[in-house]
């Protein structure tokens, strides 16, 4: 809907606030994990935006249909993403 890609109806725009909120609560999880455990390592900017998660959320899960479970594509994503340096 961002980009024009679907209708503005009220049902996508529901879908939109949804999609999100996952993003935003997810990132903010990965983040606590990565301060808090040492398996799980992310370097995600402080100012990128939760759309730009979004967009890469979107396009990971677009090349990556194998993982269906949202939760895992997303830390899946970060991890590629945003890699820590070493």
């Amino acid at each position: 809907m961002t980009q024009g890609h679907a209708e503005k109806t009220f049902e996508n725009t529901l879908f939109l606030g949804e999609c999100i909120g996952y993003v935003q609560g997810a990132a903010d999880v990965s983040l606590a994990m990565a301060d808090n455990v040492k398996w799980f390592k992310v370097c995600v900017p402080d100012s990128i935006s939760t759309m730009t998660l979004v967009e890469k959320f979107i396009a990971f899960a677009d090349k990556n249909p194998k993982y269906t479970l949202a939760s895992t594509a997303f830390q899946l994503m970060l991890s590629q993403e945003f890699p820590c340096g070493k």
